[in-house]
């Protein structure tokens, strides 16, 4: 379960999205700063078994990310990953856990290379905390399969994460170049929905994305 936690929490921190044809003054605009406030809630498939109020607890109810300039920050409700912090600079992805309170762990995010996949854009697809959103569906060589629900004007350039080829996350980003207000994460048990409510566009200070200071700093 907790390889689990860490997988899902991974994907809900850096995959953003696109439309592949943009307006000019979209293409000008500047890259989207502020924060995302986000609930998760978990959907069983037909026919499983699904234990949604220990998911609940295991993964929490809320998440708030904020991001500038490529770097991003997200405080989740979960014991595991409940800080994550990504520093485009040092391309490593850093975390914290409430069940390891004295550790700062980190990726490498160009530790593993990237895999095949496929992708298909539907536009138009919902109107998600105020915003038209367009819709990829992502498909990769293990069949892993996320929905991603995205404003294109809530832009982030893909130079930010060209080397993070951990899950694929410069080629979605190279694809998609926004960042994502709904994901859905599918797997065989149930679908893990994280959709905004609440995106406020405003300046967010630096030191918001300062590391924390831990005794011990370590590669996962």
């Amino acid at each position: 379960m907790k390889k689990s936690i860490y997988f899902l929490l991974s994907v809900l921190l850096l995959n953003s999205c696109n439309k592949q044809e943009t307006a000019k003054t979209e293409i000008d605009a500047p890259d989207f700063e502020g924060s995302v406030e986000y609930r998760l809630k978990f959907i069983p498939n037909p026919g499983k078994n699904v234990d949604t109020l220990k998911l609940k607890k295991e993964f929490g109810e809320k998440s708030v990310l904020l991001i500038k300039q490529g770097a991003i920050k997200r405080i989740n409700e979960s014991e595991q990953m409940s800080l994550q912090l990504y520093l485009p600079k040092e391309n490593r992805l850093y975390f914290t856990n409430k069940t390891e309170p004295g550790t700062l762990f980190y990726y490498r995010c160009d530790k593993t290379d990237n895999k095949d996949f496929t992708s298909k854009i539907i536009k138009n697809a919902a109107i998600i905390a105020g915003y038209n959103c367009d819709k990829l569906i992502y498909t990769d060589e293990f069949g892993q399969k996320i929905d991603y629900y995205f404003a294109p004007e809530l832009k982030m350039d893909p130079k930010y994460t060209k080397d993070y080829t951990f899950l694929n996350k410069n080629k979605i980003a190279e694809i998609m170049k926004s960042v994502f207000l709904r994901q859905d994460f599918k797997i065989d048990e149930y679908t893990l929905v994280t959709e905004a409510v609440k995106v406020e566009k405003m300046k967010i200070d630096d030191k918001e994305f300062d590391k924390p200071k831990y005794e011990m700093i370590r590669e996962k």
